[in-house]
């Protein structure tokens, strides 16, 4: 069970949401929005806000519904035990694989950018350990990292698109007109399938403290993640042209290096690289708490630490057997991944309230 002191607060839970999502959108969403909706692109954040707005409030009205329970026993309320659990495995199956994906995607970028001379085994090795050590700190410890890493996170961001601005063309961003829904719709599902990982914010703990602001939270946030992936799209689409920025592998990366402000900011790419480590620690030591709390619930253990060690060693092989080369990384994050993410983390949330209406359990 979990006990009070490993409880976080939900606010906690959101921030924890945006510091793991926006790296994602920082170097996925430019792409996919480039590529699909061309230079009506940038636009994705505007109706992806609208799906996520809607998980947002069914996961309120469930929570609401079903008083004092976690996330994965309402499920098996709704749909009975056996069924309920074979959901949460499938989601637990996902989230293990997402893992292994990340942790790969950490590897080759690092290895292509920052450290050209190490190994990518050795690499995935180095940064599991540390998340273990993490994992073993509890996620009381990983919050208030968290409430450190994100103001400096964000405004490092607000910064680099301070100095970008003069540099966007308003030609790359227009013109826009009704001939340009299909694309935007196209290119909102890149940033839906990111924005995706709410849900998983709901696995990592069996119960969050001021559930009652769980909806004004979660507004909030996606509002603010809204706004930010909005002003990413413009700095990178807006710079390079869509043409440009589909074929980039970091767009955001790309456009820090095009900053020159009396030849000071061209120094900042280190930084952006340190600071990207720092996000993606979190972003794997969430993702493995919200696995192992799935495995805690499913088998009813009262204990998940000594789950910690085996389950990052087969993220580490699993991590090195997921692809060949970053480019078979892209296409299943492109073409398996991201439409995985909005059937189990959007669609599937949605049937189940409208099982549970129709159960009248909601």
């Amino acid at each position: 069970m979990t006990t009070d002191k490993n409880k976080i607060s939900v606010r906690r839970a959101m921030l924890l949401y945006l510091t793991t999502t926006f790296p994602l959108a920082q170097r996925l969403i430019p792409i996919y929005s480039a590529r699909n909706g061309k230079q009506a692109g940038w636009l994705s954040p505007v109706i992806s806000i609208v799906f996520l707005l809607l998980l947002a409030l069914i996961v309120d009205r469930l929570y609401k519904a079903f008083d004092g329970l976690s996330f994965m026993d309402i499920v098996c309320e709704i749909t009975g035990k056996a069924v309920g659990k074979i959901i949460c495995g499938i989601w637990g199956l996902w989230i293990l694989i997402e893992l292994s994906k990340f942790v790969r995607y950490f590897a080759e970028r690092t290895v292509s950018t920052i450290m050209t001379d190490t190994k990518v085994d050795i690499l995935i090795a180095i940064i599991l350990v540390t998340v273990a050590i993490g994992l073993y700190s509890g996620i009381i410890v990983l919050c208030r990292m968290n409430e450190i890493i994100l103001p400096i996170t964000i405004l490092a961001f607000l910064t680099v698109a301070l100095m970008i601005a003069p540099n966007v063309k308003t030609l790359y961003l227009t013109p826009i007109s009704r001939l340009d829904i299909i694309p935007a719709l196209k290119a909102s599902v890149g940033t839906t399938g990111i924005w995706a990982y709410y849900l998983v914010i709901f696995f990592i703990s069996d119960g969050f403290t001021n559930k009652n602001h769980l909806k004004s939270e979660s507004i909030k946030i996606i509002f603010f993640l809204a706004v930010i992936t909005l002003m990413l799209n413009i700095m990178t689409i807006g710079v390079f042209d869509h043409s440009v920025v589909e074929r980039l592998h970091s767009p955001y990366m790309v456009a820090i290096k095009e900053i020159s402000v009396f030849n000071t900011f061209q120094k900042s790419e280190p930084f952006a690289a340190a600071l990207w480590v720092l996000e993606d620690f979190l972003l794997f030591s969430v993702f493995s708490y919200a696995f192992l709390n799935i495995l805690r619930s499913l088998f009813g253990l009262s204990d998940i630490n000594f789950l910690i060690a085996p389950t990052l060693i087969f993220v580490y092989f699993f991590s090195l057997f997921i692809a060949e080369s970053r480019f078979e990384l892209e296409n299943f994050s492109n073409l398996i991944a991201i439409p995985t993410n909005i059937i189990l983390f959007i669609v599937l949330p949605a049937i189940l309230f409208l099982v549970g209406k129709i159960r009248r359990k909601v």
